[in-house]
């Protein structure tokens, strides 16, 4: 089609507007809007919004620095502009603007990257797919596909035939259709061990994390941009992996990809700074091969990549006090397998065993935070999978396996979570849970677990909750872990709630963000959520509402610490329910219980044991709310009893109710006022 063609239809909306997704950037829109509205040659649809002639691809690379025109672009997509600005990277001095984060352009590839488990959730490509540093999906873990395992050439972005399809792939008989899906090559995902350390370093710039799930920086770190953080972690993950490779004198950073393992290393050294970072100093020592200049001293090879016009003097200043610690010394020293010969403090040894991947990778598998493993490795006997770590359990069980030896059971069959179970009923202090493990393992507790994919303490279950009720409120566990340090994830998990809420809490102030187990004890005897309150009726055999039950504390004026937290004043919500329960005693049992039994016998009217009690309740003036209120239960079950009982009554209203049921009760029920 002649050019001038599309010169005459230039600005106009495309048949199907395309809106952004999370994760999206610029580039993806775009391939997106042309596979979506037909196009198969990118560069037709890319005039359309005054792309010249010879620019025949919208690779990241080159709309980062080639600067369009926004606006034309909004209107060809069918959007505002203010909704597409904020995905176009701009450059500036070899840097870009990745989402309000400030990274080097080179990460930027030239060729599609894509995770074929992610588009079977959502067939659209992501931006930080093609970061040159990342070859997996921060949110699957997927090893990232760069060619097409069927044609082995590059996935690139000058033709579309399908966002989840190879372009090169094509039919015989139709061209526009692709032979390849990528969603039937499902590629190997990175170790359960790395997660947590990986996603420390893809949250820094991932889109799709938002800020309140973030996790807190070092102090010494808060003062840098995330962007810049991420860069040193990168730098620091090629030198690792450059460990076993022939020293470069040149430069030690040529770009490209950093193996998972590496940058799973950086994140942990960043994660647990200064320590752990001093730790990968240490490990690093044998490459001091650069000179700051001809004949001068040797500098450290982290503290040479930094000597980029990228990098801040901020940072080289923190860096390089971070190299010089002296606690990071003694915890490099006994790392190294003499734990046995000068054993360390409980706060140290922490740091100690965040650094070691056997320990992470079982604290992943198990679902418990390094500390309680800690405790179960130290006081009660299991086996420490990290040889290093061989002075502090030689003997026992490994914890994996104990797990392993729980009798399976349905879904049907169970009631509450043994996480639930154990938040609900341990009030004191300490650590519970390494207690809890050696309880199963020696039988004086029993719980059941179901088969699946999740952390093993997420899929254990009890039933017998007056054994684990007594068990758990006479507890003393050991308290040398209330002061060490914990993670966002490991306090989520000590207050039984997501780490975005965790995270938010700490935003807003009423959890510091270097919280220990024994501040958040305290923060919790304050506090209460929704789910303890349900899950307390649970045990007692009643079930209640979530949600409506939320509701119910919204309305009597007991609202959240902040719109995005689940935290309520624990005894503003306990004297809530003491009002609600003395309420509910007055009822008279009996008289509804005679109401049924004559309407039945007299009318052959047949009411439910619940319509029994919302018909003697309406009999005495409550409200629907009150009804629903007062019986724990959503407002609609309410009206649908109302309902019914005026359909069996063959009654039009409630003051025709009241006057049907006068001769049904033996004394009118106590008024709700009186």
């Amino acid at each position: 089609m002649p050019y001038r063609v599309y010169d005459h239809w230039a600005g106009r909306p495309l048949v199907f507007p395309t809106a952004p997704k999370p994760g999206e950037g610029l580039s993806d829109l775009l391939l997106r809007a042309c596979s979506e509205n037909g196009f198969l040659r990118v560069f037709e649809v890319g005039m359309l919004w005054g792309n010249n002639a010879h620019q025949q691809t919208i690779a990241p690379w080159i709309t980062s620095f080639n600067a369009p025109n926004l606006s034309l672009v909004a209107s060809v997509l069918g959007q505002d502009e203010a909704e597409i600005a904020p995905l176009w990277y701009g450059e500036r001095n070899n840097t870009i603007n990745f989402f309000d984060r400030q990274i080097r352009r080179k990460h930027l590839i030239r060729s599609r990257r894509v995770s074929p488990s992610s588009f079977k959730k959502a067939p659209y490509q992501k931006a930080i797919w093609h970061l040159a540093p990342l070859t997996f999906d921060p949110q699957t873990l997927e090893m990232l596909l760069d060619e097409c395992p069927v044609c082995k050439q590059k996935i690139g972005w000058q033709r579309t035939l399908g966002i989840c399809f190879c372009e090169n792939c094509v039919d015989p008989e139709n061209p526009h259709v692709s032979k390849t899906d990528f969603r039937d090559f499902p590629q190997p995902k990175v170790s359960a061990g790395l997660a947590s350390n990986l996603r420390y370093v893809t949250d820094l710039i991932d889109p799709e994390v938002p800020a309140a799930a973030l996790r807190a920086l070092h102090p010494e770190l808060q003062a840098l941009g995330r962007g810049e953080v991420f860069e040193l972690a990168v730098e620091v993950g090629r030198l690792i992996d450059q460990e076993s490779s022939p020293p470069d004198t040149a430069r030690p950073h040529k770009g490209g990809p950093v193996t998972p393992q590496a940058l799973g290393d950086a994140g942990r050294a960043l994660s647990n700074w200064p320590d752990g970072f001093y730790e990968v100093g240490e490990r690093l020592r044998n490459n001091w091969f650069f000179r700051r200049k001809a004949g001068g001293p040797l500098w450290h090879p982290i503290r040479q990549v930094l000597q980029d016009s990228f990098f801040s003097a901020e940072i080289k200043v923190v860096v390089a006090d971070a190299l010089k610690g002296s606690l990071a010394t003694t915890i490099s020293e006994h790392s190294r397998g003499r734990l046995r010969a000068v054993p360390l403090p409980l706060e140290h040894l922490n740091k100690v065993a965040r650094m070691s991947e056997a320990i992470l990778e079982e604290s992943a598998i198990s679902g418990l935070p390094v500390p309680a493993l800690l405790g179960c490795y130290l006081r009660n006997g299991f086996l420490c999978p990290d040889p290093h770590f061989a002075g502090l359990s030689n003997k026992g069980i490994p914890l994996i396996g104990m797990f392993e030896d729980l009798p399976l059971c349905r879904t049907a069959e169970v009631r509450m979570s043994l996480r639930d179970a154990v938040h609900l009923y341990f009030h004191g202090k300490g650590d519970p849970w390494p207690e809890v493990m050696a309880a199963l393992r020696d039988g004086k507790l029993s719980a059941t677990r179901i088969k699946g994919e999740d952390a093993y303490i997420d899929r254990l279950f009890v039933d017998d909750f007056q054994s684990w009720s007594g068990q758990l409120k006479t507890l003393r566990p050991g308290r040398d872990a209330e002061h060490i340090g914990l993670t966002v994830e490991e306090r989520a998990f000590y207050l039984n709630c997501h780490s975005s809420c965790v995270a938010t809490t700490m935003q807003i102030g009423a959890l510091s963000r270097t919280a220990t187990l024994a501040e958040l004890q305290r923060f919790r005897r304050e506090n209460i959520t929704i789910k303890e309150i349900v899950l307390g009726r649970l045990a007692s055999g009643e079930k209640l509402n979530l949600k409506y039950e939320g509701i119910a504390l919204n309305r009597a004026g007991i609202l959240p610490r902040h719109p995005a937290v689940h935290f309520r004043s624990r005894r503003a919500v306990e004297r809530y329910y003491r009002e609600k329960r003395a309420r509910t005693s007055e009822l008279d049992i009996d008289a509804i219980s005679g109401l049924k039994e004559k309407l039945l016998k007299r009318n052959q009217i047949k009411l439910s044991p619940h319509q029994a009690k919302v018909a003697y309740l309406l009999n005495a003036g409550w409200r629907s709310r009150e009804i629903a209120a007062s019986m724990g239960v959503p407002l609609a079950r309410v009206k649908n009893a109302e309902r019914a009982i005026f359909k069996n009554c063959e009654v039009r209203s409630r003051d025709e109710l009241v006057s049907f049921l006068v001769p049904y009760l033996r004394r009118k029920a106590r008024s709700r006022t009186q």
